[in-house]
């Protein structure tokens, strides 16, 4: 690939550098580089470097170089469909596929040396008043939890019609193969192979014995809702950024998107070599 679009949202000494250099070694390779005009100060006034607004800059590019970590990863997710290449510049990065002692390998990206993971989605919507007020697709999780509030409420489950469950916590994940490596597996939730279509949930912080994550096939369709036992709030997040409060009669139904995050793949190593390593970082 030769058309690479650059979004740094990391303005750190460390990011700055590390974007710098990036830039200097595919400039070095023939590459045209596309970035947004806020990157301009970190980058410089190059020949080979394109700046454009927010909106466009990566409409030109055939993939799209990620600097942080998998927060920003996620976020560029949510905006294109462009390959993503991660560059770590977070604290653990399980879906950056470069640290930043690895930077020559981008010479396998502009030979095309590199193989495409595709990543499930979930795509979530929420419906008030029999009304569909927000949609959105996530690459990690989508949350129902009492974000800052301290009673717990009670959350409903149903799965293809059918109910699974009521669960007094303070929360539930819903979480994408993808995630479960993030929050899901802080609260006790199963790791699930990327390669796989399927789903989890877990529960946050329950005030049961029994407890346990589920895991659910691709083709099924989740509801939840607030139940009537507790009197606390819940809040809806999806990748982290806050959707709406949750009230009696609302509906958040969940299920896999049509839509895939590809991920580019330089290096050999597999999802058990990364998972082992990241681990011991924690």
């Amino acid at each position: 690939m030769k058309k690479i679009a650059l979004n740094i949202k990391n303005n750190t000494e460390e990011g700055i550098r590390v974007a710098q250099e990036t830039a200097d070694i595919l400039c070095d390779l023939g590459c045209s580089l596309y970035a947004s005009d806020s990157s301009e100060k970190y980058i410089g006034k190059r020949k080979n470097v394109f700046y454009s607004d927010e909106g466009d800059f990566l409409r030109e590019a055939e993939c799209v170089i990620v600097f942080g970590g998998d927060g920003s990863i996620m976020r560029t997710a949510h905006r294109t469909r462009l390959p993503i290449l991660g560059i770590n510049l977070g604290r653990i990065g399980y879906i950056a596929e470069l640290e930043t002692n690895e930077l020559q390998l981008l010479n396998e990206l502009v030979n095309d040396n590199f193989s495409l993971e595709n990543r499930m989605m979930l795509n979530y919507t929420v419906t008030k008043g029999g009304c569909k007020t927000a949609e959105a697709n996530v690459l990690n999780e989508v949350v129902l939890s009492k974000g800052g509030y301290s009673v717990m409420s009670e959350i409903e489950l149903v799965c293809n019609g059918e109910e699974v469950g009521k669960y007094f916590a303070d929360g539930l994940i819903c979480t994408t193969p993808t995630g479960s490596t993030g929050y899901s597996l802080s609260a006790g939730g199963s790791i699930i192979d990327p390669g796989m279509e399927c789903f989890g949930v877990s529960q946050i912080c329950p005030q049961s014995f029994y407890a346990k994550p589920l895991i659910f096939g691709g083709s099924s369709v989740l509801e939840f809702r607030k139940g009537w036992r507790g009197h606390g709030k819940i809040v809806l997040n999806g990748d982290g950024d806050f959707v709406c409060e949750i009230e009696h009669g609302d509906v958040v139904t969940v299920k896999k998107s049509d839509v895939y995050t590809k991920l580019i793949k330089i290096k050999k190593n597999n999802f058990y070599s990364v998972m082992r390593s990241k681990m011991t970082e924690i």
